[in-house]
């Protein structure tokens, strides 16, 4: 047997019943907007429940409102930038998209299918673009009555229906589920599933529309991390739907109602790269959209990922996405929970962890991808190069009487400055002679002056700096002579290779 209908009553567009008794009653208590004299209050209420918005003050102006604010006032709502996701009282949901305007209005007791009467809240629909939904969970305990542009009406009692309203038209779409439209708020008729009704000007009393098909998606690139998102974007790819005139790509993180990126794809389009999405789990969802900017049947959710890559302080990434480490770091993953890692070409997955280190056998390829899923995207970490520059000076230099001045400054194997707390152990020799030096750190530099020393001849001031394993980073020496030789010193500056 099929599922008993919500909605029971429908009305032939050919004529013009009578309009069900509650029927009767939401379109009367939806255009009062306020409650009978004598009685309490009609029953208002939603709860902002992600994206944002602006409330209409009665005073003029106009105040923000965040995710958790209330609606409980009869007051017009504007969606912001991101668009909002309203929870209305009872379970229904309207996502709203930026800068749609509404009203939440009278919460009405309505009976659903000949049962016990079912609190229905009022959504009056201005302006812009909105799906409502009363989701199975709630569905024939919760109704949604939408009062849209002159005098049209729909009702919600299970599924999704789409809603266009610009100027003095509107649009109903039956995406899934059950919906009622009228022209008028008295002559109803079914909305079925995948149908819409347009209407305007030249169709006051409703055109029939078939709503398009759904889109599907083709091999995609679903994987991607934050540190290579510009040079290995997500690209996601479908195959048309038949009489689009476009398509409008809604990207949410998992478990929020507001999106986190929409795109407008022209007709014709079939694919489309993104790099800016930061770290994160996402969902996907494709909209086909008519010549009337009606949108049709959506794609199935698709899953997108972006793992997040914390480099430590010192660690680096260039260009082309290779990490640098120093000993004993690590590389933090986020959002990597679920996926599977492999580290090499031919080593078994298993589950991804949230760190990933560097051991004694050189570079690490680290291997992302879902549970048994062939999108896979890579991340390759080696060791962090120490150099030491090391200057020593000045060229003229003669001991006893003038003293030489070392300069060491550290960088990686680009160049870049070393992090202010690498560590680095400088040793200065005279011929074969350790000699002590009072070092000052700078930063990432090292310097000392060294204090002269009388000399029976010409000897060699060698500055070598080892790396945090004992390695030589780098190194330099300047010969040097004593006072009573004639041409003074000399100095070469050879660094090391």
């Amino acid at each position: 047997m099929g599922r008993r209908p919500l909605l029971s009553f429908v009305s032939s567009p050919r004529r013009a019943p009578r309009a069900a008794p509650w029927l009767v009653a939401a379109a009367a208590l939806a255009s009062a907007g306020a409650a009978r004299a004598g009685e309490a209050p009609p029953r208002v209420g939603a709860t902002v429940r992600d994206g944002g918005g602006c409330e209409a003050q009665a005073g003029g102006g106009c105040r923000a409102l965040a995710p958790g604010a209330p609606l409980d006032r009869e007051r017009d709502f504007v969606a912001g930038e991101r668009g909002a996701v309203l929870e209305l009282r009872g379970g229904g949901v309207a996502r709203l998209a930026p800068r749609a305007r509404v009203r939440v209005s009278s919460t009405l007791d309505v009976p659903l299918g000949g049962g016990p009467p079912t609190p229905a809240p009022t959504l009056r629909f201005d302006e812009g673009a909105a799906r409502i939904a009363v989701g199975e969970a709630v569905a024939g305990r919760t109704a949604v009555v939408v009062r849209l542009p002159r005098g049209r009406s729909a009702v919600v009692a299970r599924g999704t229906t789409s809603l266009r309203a610009e100027g003095g038209r509107a649009f109903v779409g039956a995406l899934e589920g059950e919906a009622l439209v009228s022209p008028d708020g008295k002559a109803w008729c079914r909305l079925p599933e995948g149908q819409a009704r347009r209407f305007d000007g030249d169709a006051p009393r409703g055109e029939r529309l078939a709503l398009l098909g759904a889109p599907a998606w083709q091999t995609s690139t679903t994987l991607t991390t934050d540190l290579h998102a510009k040079r290995s974007p997500l690209r996601l790819a479908w195959s048309g739907a038949p009489g689009a005139s476009g398509y409008e790509l809604v990207v949410r993180r998992k478990g929020e109602g507001a999106p986190a990126l929409v795109k407008r794809l022209p007709e014709g389009a079939g694919s489309v790269a993104i790099g800016d999405l930061p770290a994160g789990a996402y969902v996907a969802t494709l909209w086909p959209l008519d010549a009337a900017q009606l949108e049709g049947r959506a794609s199935r959710p698709l899953e997108l990922r972006v793992v997040g890559v914390e480099l430590p302080a010192g660690a680096a990434a260039n260009r082309e996405g290779l990490i640098r480490l120093g000993p004993r770091q690590e590389v933090r993953l986020r959002y990597a929970d679920g996926l599977e890692a492999s580290p090499g070409v031919s080593a078994p997955f298993g589950p991804a962890p949230a760190a990933v280190g560097l051991d004694d056998r050189g570079p690490k390829l680290v291997r992302l991808r879902a549970p048994g899923g062939a999108d896979v995207s890579e991340l390759l970490i080696a060791r962090r190069a120490l150099r030491a520059e090391v200057e020593v000076g000045p060229r003229t230099a003669t001991w006893p009487s003038v003293p030489l001045d070392v300069r060491v400054r550290l960088v990686d194997q680009d160049g870049t400055p070393a992090p202010d707390d690498t560590l680095a152990t400088p040793l200065v020799t005279l011929g074969l002679r350790p000699v002590a030096a009072r070092w000052e750190r700078v930063g990432n530099e090292l310097r000392a002056s060294l204090d002269p020393e009388p000399l029976a001849g010409p000897s060699v001031v060698r500055v070598e700096v080892l790396d945090e394993r004992g390695a030589l980073a780098g190194r330099n020496f300047v010969e040097i002579v004593p006072d009573k030789a004639a041409g003074g010193g000399r100095l070469a500056t050879r660094a090391a290779p």
